[in-house]
């Protein structure tokens, strides 16, 4: 009987190193070989990156496509938890592996992490903990009246100003 001989894993897995909540990316590897048998598909997982545990995500069947499009985050369910449990502390994770498509599989190569950034939004937690986006902001200027803000501008901590857009739901 013939033993046969498994693919290899990836070399390279490529992601954004962050991505806006509300905006799809793609991600892709590359280096993986095939073993006895030709590589009938690449399997993908992720998980949020807090150490949960890894999810099935997709299994890409073109033995020739390493890439796949991910939804925007904000849509999407990460080992039973939504971004909005996370807020902006939300980082994801990814990992793929070589199948024959049989039985035989490569190791995983797994992404480094993805900072998940709320397109510039102004945010707030609720009491029980869910993120919203602000949409509404009035604020009193110096003589007292009161005024809608359509945009601000914020000062991070390293001194770079940055734009906030409000939108009007």
């Amino acid at each position: 009987m013939k033993q046969h001989t498994p693919p290899t894993a990836p070399t390279t897995f490529t992601v954004p190193s962050s991505q806006y909540y509300s905006s799809s990316f793609s991600i892709s590897w590359s280096g993986a070989t095939a073993g006895s048998r030709k590589i009938a598909n690449y399997d993908l997982q992720a998980r949020a990156y807090n150490g949960s545990s890894w999810s099935n995500w997709e299994a890409v069947s073109n033995p020739t496509g390493t890439s796949a499009s991910i939804g925007a985050p904000n849509t999407l369910k990460y080992g039973g938890y939504t971004t909005a449990t996370y807020g902006t502390k939300l980082k994801l994770q990814y990992r793929v592996r070589a199948s024959d498509g049989i039985s035989l599989v490569s190791g995983w190569k797994e992404s480094g992490q993805i900072s998940i950034t709320k397109n510039g939004r102004l945010m707030y937690r609720d009491t029980s903990g869910t993120w919203h986006e602000c949409t509404k902001l009035k604020v009193k200027d110096t003589g007292g009246t009161v005024r809608n803000c359509t945009g601000l501008q914020v000062k991070d901590t390293g001194g770079a100003v940055h734009k906030i857009d409000l939108i009007e739901s």
